[in-house]
């Protein structure tokens, strides 16, 4: 089914400035299902790379709540990867091993 008009332009394309790709000053705040558009994939397309079902896909997108693997392996099929920063006050650190 064909976006419509007024949807497609809430959508920014990637590089575009806004979400993924953009080099401004701080990071882009998406959800799962506004990350997978950005990067041009549908549910079936991303679920054809993580090996599992659309409606596995669709669940996801709706959850809440995830395992740090699951949302890294979403992300790594978008093209991506993870980085956990946690800051502690003013002291900033990134786990690794992700």
């Amino acid at each position: 089914m064909p976006k419509s008009p007024a949807h497609t332009a809430r959508i920014p394309k990637l590089g575009s400035g806004i979400g993924l790709g953009r080099k401004t000053a701080g990071p882009a705040h998406l959800c799962l299902r506004e990350m997978r558009e950005l990067a041009g994939l549908t549910q079936v397309q991303l679920a054809e790379k993580l090996k599992k079902a659309q409606a596995e896909v669709s669940k996801l997108e709706r959850r809440e709540d995830f395992h740090l693997s699951t949302l890294r392996d979403y992300v790594k099929a978008l093209g991506g990867e993870i980085e956990v920063v946690v800051r502690f006050g003013e002291r900033t650190v990134r786990l690794r091993n992700l």
